[in-house]
């Protein structure tokens, strides 16, 4: 389906556009930008990318003419993330409370204290047990930065491996080919033979079209 003004496809309904894919993408797009989603995304599986995680804004202080970028932290480990202040009792202590499902989602635990206003030896006095970690070592009455990270396990939760062997039909062609000098023809999103097509009048367009000698 092609369209050179106006929408090429339209869905209305429950789902709107449903795709199904044998070996292959269900839906796949191709574009300067492939896919634009104005509401919420809800995705019931893993998000891969080859590029950054980002949020994109108006900037706060220059709305009309600027954006505001901002970008993920990336892991080999899927890790949460928690953070907060304390201010630390008469013994220079706290016990900081967790929420009551932490445990649930989250294993192998990590903690950073940071001392605000003067030096301390600050120092985990109990780990977190029955949601709870202790703080202990800092000066009555001390604002404390702390932080308590975690590698998610919910159940019916399986990460990636952090390396995988690519499936026999992937192998020799890349995500990427720009990246290692390799022409389009070795793109694995160019095993479909239209998506390689607009891939190469887009890098024509670009003038950065380079093609296989096969």
């Amino acid at each position: 389906v092609t369209s050179t003004s106006g929408n090429a496809i339209r869905g209305a309904g429950n789902p709107g556009v449903l795709g199904q894919g044998n070996n292959g993408p269900g839906i796949q797009g191709v574009g300067t930008v492939a896919g634009q989603f104005n509401g919420d995304v809800q995705i019931l599986g893993n998000s891969l990318v080859i590029g950054s995680k980002n949020f994109r804004i108006d900037h706060p202080l220059d709305p009309a003419n600027k954006y505001l970028n901002h970008f993920a932290i990336e892991s080999s480990e899927v890790l949460n993330m928690y953070s907060g202040t304390i201010i630390l009792d008469q013994n220079g202590e706290a016990t900081i409370q967790m929420p009551d499902w932490f445990e649930s989602v989250n294993k192998d635990f990590r903690y950073k204290l940071t001392p605000i206003g003067s030096d301390a030896d600050l120092y985990i006095s109990q780990e977190l047990v029955k949601g709870k970690f202790k703080i202990a070592g800092g000066k009555a009455r001390m604002k404390v930065s702390w932080e308590i990270s975690g590698v998610r396990h919910n159940p019916g939760f399986n990460p990636l491996p952090v390396e995988q062997i690519k499936a026999d039909g992937d192998r020799g062609l890349y995500l990427d080919p720009d990246a290692y000098g390799q022409p389009i023809e070795k793109s694995i999103s160019g095993k479909n033979p239209e998506v390689l097509e607009i891939l190469k009048q887009q890098r024509q367009n670009a003038g950065r079209l380079k093609t296989s000698n096969k």
